[in-house]
């Protein structure tokens, strides 16, 4: 199927997260679900993002704390 040939479709988020449980239990696969309701990857990986229960490592996803030097602070100089 082209681009140009697609058509729009919304699933319910019931739909989805009952898929996204198929996929964590290894019922289907990323692949199938793509061929069989013609949708792309991407769109089956931010279903799983969205309703899967396993997440990514939290120490992926914080914010790093940047710490400056009081000598930084304290110094006169003007940043570009």
């Amino acid at each position: 199927m082209s681009i140009g040939q697609r058509r729009v479709r919304n699933f319910s988020e019931s739909f989805k997260a009952e898929k996204v449980i198929e996929l964590e239990s290894g019922v289907t696969r990323i692949r199938e679900l793509v061929e069989e309701y013609e949708i792309s990857g991407t769109t089956v990986r931010r279903w799983k993002v969205k309703f899967g229960k396993v997440k990514k490592n939290p120490k992926d996803l914080s914010l790093k704390q940047t710490v400056i030097p009081k000598s930084f602070l304290n110094s006169k100089s003007v940043l570009p």
